[in-house]
């Protein structure tokens, strides 16, 4: 595979993703809001690993990785990756704490249908 991956190591590969905060796991419950609750469900615990034991398994970063200069770049990168992985499961976890607010009834409008 182009990943560098076989598929029978896709659920490993999907749950370091999760775990390292690459991938962040959330859903959006519209009923939830009707009970009074907080539609918006995150589902990720905090980041556990570096996101580096994730990218390490892709074949597309370890080719970027080889090339001349590239792993003073790579840490570099690897410093702002990690806080804007921290920074956006921080802005999730916030969206999840989230008092819902009320939305008053109103009337729907009638559209014409063709």
């Amino acid at each position: 595979m182009e990943h560098g991956q076989s598929l029978s190591y896709a659920a490993n590969a999907q749950k370091l993703a999760v775990e390292t905060g690459y991938w962040v796991l959330y859903h959006f419950n519209p009923e939830l809001a009707a009970e009074g609750k907080n539609p918006f469900v995150l589902d990720s615990r905090a980041p556990k690993k570096s996101p580096l034991e994730f990218l390490k398994l892709q074949n597309r970063f370890n080719k970027a990785l080889a090339t001349p200069g590239s792993p003073v770049r790579a840490e570099e990168l690897h410093g702002g990756l990690v806080k804007f992985l921290a920074l956006r499961y921080s802005e999730y976890l916030a969206l999840s704490k989230q008092t819902p607010i009320e939305v008053p009834e109103c009337e729907m409008p009638h559209y014409v249908t063709l």
